[in-house]
């Protein structure tokens, strides 16, 4: 393959919105996902006639950078404030407001992803071996079928420990400040039910309920949220019972949810499906505090996502952005 200005490897949220800001630079992109589909955790899922959103949930705003960005896709039909006032607590029984829109996918979280996704060079299916610097200049990345990518810099936005083991797989070594403050990066796994319920659920408004300090920190209806025509309930485990219970055989794990999850069943409500998701990186518990972390003594290579400079949605778009704007500054230097 011919040599391209930007490698970003990773179809989340922050690629996503590098690869746009970029292309409108009028730079060559390309994006590599190994996934099937874009999003990473702007995940949903079809069961049945329905749909589940089964990584992030929503999403708030609380910079107005990100909010010019929000007003469009408000505008666009791509996302809706499903909520207000409910993150930092449960919904049973309390009432607080902090005034913070809390917003949705119209076509779930996914959509939003698909809406970001359009007029950009997306490569699904592409799962990325290893990354290696050929010369002060150039790198090359290598995928699973020992294809090769060539491109002036590289954007890695997947977990950090996945791209890190793209570099230890190309024999390229960081700078030790740059190892030692990604290995400070630490994320908390989730593990994600999702039930097909004949009846009526009882969840209070506006469809969900969050409780940190529960085992089932969270479960929402997606039909009451609004994306799905059928009753799918997600259930999300808390980080530690996650731990707990990673290696606890799948069917086992949905038999705790749906007991957690019988309490508001309606009488005669009955489920019919039900799956498991393990997701291992769903929240960064240690963050960097930048946006993106640029590599010391390598062509061009930057690391950005929803663990650098504050996690979930926000920050990881934010993060893309950011490293953006520091991938045309680093070409810059390429060029003069």
């Amino acid at each position: 393959m011919g040599t391209t200005d930007i490698l970003i490897i990773g179809a989340g949220i922050a690629g996503l919105m590098a690869a746009r800001r970029l292309q409108r630079a009028g730079l060559a992109v390309r994006v590599v996902e190994k996934g099937v589909v874009v999003g990473g955790r702007l995940a949903t899922r079809p069961m049945g006639a329905g749909l589940a959103d089964l990584g992030a949930q929503f999403f708030t705003v609380r910079s107005p950078q990100f909010q010019q960005f929000i007003d469009q896709w408000l505008a666009e039909g791509v996302v809706f404030e499903w909520s207000r006032g409910w993150s930092d607590g449960s919904l049973l029984g309390e009432q607080a407001v902090d005034g913070f829109p809390r917003y949705a996918g119209r076509a779930g979280m996914a959509g939003i992803a698909n809406w970001l996704a359009q007029g950009v060079e997306v490569e699904l299916g592409v799962e990325m071996w290893g990354l290696t610097a050929v010369s002060p200049t150039l790198w090359q990345a290598t995928d699973s079928h020992n294809h090769t990518y060539h491109s002036r810099t590289v954007l890695l936005t997947p977990p950090v420990p996945q791209s890190l083991a793209l570099l230890a797989n190309g024999d390229t070594l960081l700078h030790a400040d740059d190892q030692a403050a990604l290995d400070q990066i630490s994320y908390a796994p989730c593990l994600c039910g999702l039930f097909w319920v004949e009846g009526d659920v009882h969840l209070p408004e506006p469809g969900a309920l969050q409780r940190p300090n529960h085992r089932f920190s969270w479960l929402a209806d997606n039909q009451r949220k609004g994306i799905s025509p059928t009753t799918l309930i997600t259930v999300h485990a808390s980080p530690a019972a996650s731990r707990e219970l990673w290696q606890t055989a799948v069917n086992d794990v949905l038999t705790l949810m749906q007991t957690e999850l019988a309490q508001f069943l309606a009488a005669g409500a009955t489920i019919s499906q039900a799956q498991l998701t393990k997701w291992p990186y769903a929240l960064p518990e240690t963050v960097h505090p930048a946006p993106f972390l640029l590599t010391q003594g390598t062509p061009p290579l930057l690391f950005a996502g929803d663990a650098f400079n504050g996690p979930r949605v926000e920050g990881a778009a934010l993060s893309g952005l950011a490293a953006a704007t520091q991938i045309q500054i680093e070409l810059g230097k390429l060029v003069g």
